[in-house]
């Protein structure tokens, strides 16, 4: 990730990848002005538990590598512009108790199983 120190805006996204993935738990980033589309890097993550990318500037899909997010319980992508459907992977997160994709472009219907099951299907 590249920064202007005295704003706080940041344009693209580096992720470093680490042996087993670290032990990352918590990233949040939202309110950054982040744009370009989310790098699949970020979905074989063991640990992370909690993952904040909502209100930037990101485009493009939702990563099917998400659904390796085996231990994520939150996942905010919302207030962004990203387009395409809900991937049908993210029904593998058993975990996922608070899930947000709200004022996107996403299109298609949310997937029917798994804990995806349990949110309602609102557009707000």
């Amino acid at each position: 990730m590249h920064s202007c120190p005295s704003t706080r805006i940041y344009k693209g996204m580096t992720v470093y990848t680490f042996e087993n993935n670290g032990s990352l738990i918590y990233l949040d980033l939202s309110y950054n002005s982040l744009s370009g589309s989310i790098p699949t890097e970020l979905g074989p993550m063991n640990y992370l538990q909690v993952l904040n990318l909502g209100h930037n500037d990101l485009t493009g899909p939702i990563p099917d590598s998400f659904g390796w997010l085996k231990e994520v319980g939150i996942l905010d992508l919302s207030h962004n512009r990203l387009m395409g459907s809900i991937p049908k992977t993210l029904s593998t997160l058993t975990f996922l108790s608070d899930f947000d994709v709200s004022n996107n472009n996403l299109t298609g219907l949310i997937p029917s199983s798994g804990q995806l099951i349990t949110f309602p299907a609102s557009s707000e």
